[in-house]
């Protein structure tokens, strides 16, 4: 029953046409109750009202958001209150929901420890006496300083780019 049912609700929203979009729309965004007064003026069903604008609110602000997904505090914030009215919290999770963004803590990075320092410095000493040539096939990461004290009697110094191979 639910599915026909669900099929049924998407065929009235099919049916109706780019106009009747368009009109249901600016009801709905002069003001008119979307209970009551939206499907009167435009002689549809509450339903057919709903679909339209809850597939209208879906389209653009929110693919326009997860494009930027490291936007500052600043940003999101004038996205949010440049569609919304009310200021109720669950409407307020909603939109930020229907934008991409969910309330998840960050995952935790460890930090170097006194034992991978050590071993990190121990690595280098270990590798000081390889010669220049070899130093220059390392990839890195990105561009770095080398320190004179690496390679013979410190020959191997300034800047190293990426990808150097």
């Amino acid at each position: 029953m639910g599915w026909l049912y669900f099929c049924f609700r998407r065929q009235l929203a099919k049916m109706s046409t780019d106009f009747d979009r368009g009109f249901i729309v600016g009801a709905q965004q002069t003001g008119a109750s979307q209970i009551t007064k939206t499907p009167q003026l435009a002689c549809v069903s509450m339903g057919t009202v709903t679909i339209e604008t809850s597939a209208f609110r879906s389209m653009r602000k929110a693919s326009v958001n997860r494009k930027n997904r490291r936007a500052t505090l600043f940003r999101v914030t004038e996205n949010v209150n440049a569609g919304c009215d009310q200021t109720v919290s669950a409407t307020v999770r909603r939109q930020l929901h229907r934008e991409g963004y969910y309330s998840r803590v960050a995952v935790h990075k460890p930090v170097i420890t006194k034992m991978n320092a050590c071993l990190r410095v121990q690595s280098c000493k270990n590798h000081r006496h390889l010669c220049t040539e070899m130093w220059e096939k390392v990839i890195w990461s990105d561009d770095m300083t080398v320190p004179p004290s690496i390679g013979h009697e410190g020959s191997l110094n300034g800047l190293m780019s990426m990808n150097r191979v």
